[in-house]
């Protein structure tokens, strides 16, 4: 949403008869009552916020606070404006936390005030407009809009030690785990939606029009997720492990990781893609892959030896190959080392070890033959003799 401030508006500043009015003699100005003007513009402001707006001239309150700012009375307003819409979210805010005890209610309930709010916001920049071309501009404060996100993230998610944020997180990331768990969730539109939420959250300075510093999902949600991220990898894989079955770790690690990279997609930002994705990498493949490929219960010399066998005795049966296995193990692989250093140096191990069977399995081979030629000989004398 573009900032409001920042657009043209069919408001129009009064005429000049209007505006020379400043040029007039000091004790006109002791005629504008700043207590009187900002009451209507308070009470309008408290009928945006309710949305009662169908019965406010636009025209009327762009006018009072057109003359406010050009008697030097900016600043007064632009404090009080803060100050009203302040009151108005730690109302909200109380009003909110009551609907925490389920988890959708909660997240749904927050998501309808941060559109309202946002929409309020606009309208009390369409009348402050002039606040904000010519107070604003001159002092460096933040548009209207702009104060309005930085006050909903003061007065409503961080309020109270990070109150409502803390519970959103833990929601959000509550929801997550249900779905790593395999478990069907309905809330995905509304955390898609929460997760844009905060990043609009910018750490804004008053002094400055220019915003500065990172937004609220990369100071404080990102580093929380990604830590209950990585605790919650470590705990699969070591569940992966307990399997001891090489093959059933292949498929289990490739079916997660599918399943993981479906919702970084749908629910974190690009920022957060390779950092969660390097962080499965590292716990579920890099740290484990090479214990798994040596282990003696399936491992890369389990995946191979069919390979061998087949290609000896039972040439043209691909039933018999590991080929799935192999190719699941190549991939996995790849994901965390591009040159497949570790994979080579483990096949080059394997079929080193197995080629130093052939001989063997060659003087095996010629012993069976022999037999059996031993043996069909001698039968075809017995039946001559018959």
């Amino acid at each position: 949403m573009t900032p409001t401030g920042t657009r043209r508006s069919k408001i129009r500043p009064p005429r000049k008869s209007l505006a020379s009015s400043s040029t007039v003699s000091s004790s006109t100005e002791a005629v504008v009552d700043f207590d009187k003007n900002w009451e209507i513009l308070q009470n309008a402001i408290s009928q945006i916020q309710n949305k009662n707006v169908s019965n406010l001239s636009y025209e009327q309150l762009y006018r009072k606070a057109y003359l406010l700012v050009i008697r030097k009375h900016g600043e007064q307003l632009y404090e009080k404006v803060a100050e009203t819409v302040k009151e108005h979210l730690l109302q909200q805010r109380a009003n909110l936390l009551q609907t925490s005890v389920n988890a959708e209610v909660f997240m749904q309930a927050l998501l309808q005030e941060w559109d309202e709010h946002l929409q309020s916001m606009k309208f009390v920049g369409d009348v402050l407009m002039y606040l904000n071309r010519v107070y604003v501009k001159e002092q460096k404060r933040l548009l209207i809009y702009d104060l309005g996100i930085q006050l909903f993230k003061d007065n409503v998610i961080m309020y109270n030690n990070n109150e409502v944020g803390s519970k959103m997180t833990e929601i959000i990331l509550d929801e997550i785990r249900k779905s790593r768990n395999g478990e069907v969730i309905t809330s995905n539109m509304y955390i898609t939606k929460l997760i844009s939420m905060m990043e609009l959250l910018i750490e804004n300075n008053y002094a400055s029009e220019i915003p500065f510093g990172d937004n609220y999902y990369q100071t404080i949600f990102e580093p929380v997720f990604l830590s209950s991220s990585e605790s919650y990898f470590t705990d699969l894989v070591r569940e992966f492990v307990s399997l001891n079955l090489g093959s059933k770790y292949l498929h289990s690690v490739t079916q997660f990781i599918r399943s993981e990279e479906n919702r970084i997609k749908m629910y974190l930002p690009l920022s957060s893609h390779s950092k969660l994705t390097n962080l499965m990498n590292n716990i579920l493949i890099k740290d484990k892959i090479d214990g798994i490929m040596l282990a003696s219960n399936e491992g890369l010399d389990y995946w191979l030896k069919p390979i061998l066998h087949n290609a000896l005795q039972n040439r043209g049966n691909p039933e018999l190959y590991h080929f799935t296995d192999l190719k699941m193990l190549y991939h996995l692989v790849g994901r965390i080392d591009d040159e497949y250093q570790i994979l080579r140096l483990r096949l080059k191990d394997a079929i080193t070890a197995q080629g130093g069977t052939l001989p063997e399995w060659v003087r095996n081979s010629l012993d069976s033959s022999s037999s059996s030629s031993v043996s069909s000989s001698s039968s075809s004398s017995s039946s001559s003799s018959y």
